[in-house]
């Protein structure tokens, strides 16, 4: 997602901008929620990011150039799927955890 926007041609600003605020951003939640204990709500939040992403094409108003807004929707659905699994196996651990306890 950090990478894209210099693989996209021809370069937009716009996509740039957001692809590179919601890169880092997701970038440092993810690393975050790779250490114990792995919270739920970084994995969540990282899937409202994915989302964000894929709808960020209307705010800026980048939708009329095809590549960074398939871009935009394939990356952020990426983001939000692995996200939302993460989220989903986490909560159920953590319900097995206690039901064992």
């Amino acid at each position: 997602l950090f990478l894209s926007p210099w693989v996209l041609q021809p370069f937009d600003y716009m996509y740039a901008i957001c692809a590179w605020m919601v890169g880092s951003v997701t970038f440092v939640i993810v690393m975050s929620a790779m250490r114990p204990p792995r919270p739920a709500l970084a994995s969540i939040v990282a899937a409202v990011l994915g989302v964000w992403m894929g709808v960020s094409p209307w705010a800026p108003g980048y939708t009329g150039k095809f590549g960074p807004t398939l871009n935009a929707w394939i990356l952020g659905g990426i983001v939000a799927l692995f996200s939302l699994a993460a989220a989903a196996r986490e909560l159920a651990e953590g319900r097995g955890e206690r039901l064992a306890a």
